[in-house]
């Protein structure tokens, strides 16, 4: 499973993913994207198969981390 809702972030997190969010796209100006927020276990391990992440259980299993790009 992948996902790239904000929404599917812990609740605590979400607060904190917004605030980021509103800071690069209207503070700064950037236009970004939200990749990639929680993962699964089987998605986590195709990401570190593919070199991309050297974590076999990370904070994006648990809801606590996105990935962006502009």
């Amino acid at each position: 499973m992948m996902d790239s809702r904000i929404e599917s972030l812990v609740p605590k997190f979400q607060p904190l993913a917004h605030k980021w969010l509103r800071i690069v796209t209207v503070e700064l100006g950037l236009k970004v994207r939200i990749t990639e927020t929680r993962r699964d276990e089987a998605r986590q391990a195709d990401v570190a198969a593919s070199g991309k992440s050297k974590l076999r259980f990370g904070f994006h299993n648990i809801g606590r981390a996105l990935d962006w790009a502009c």
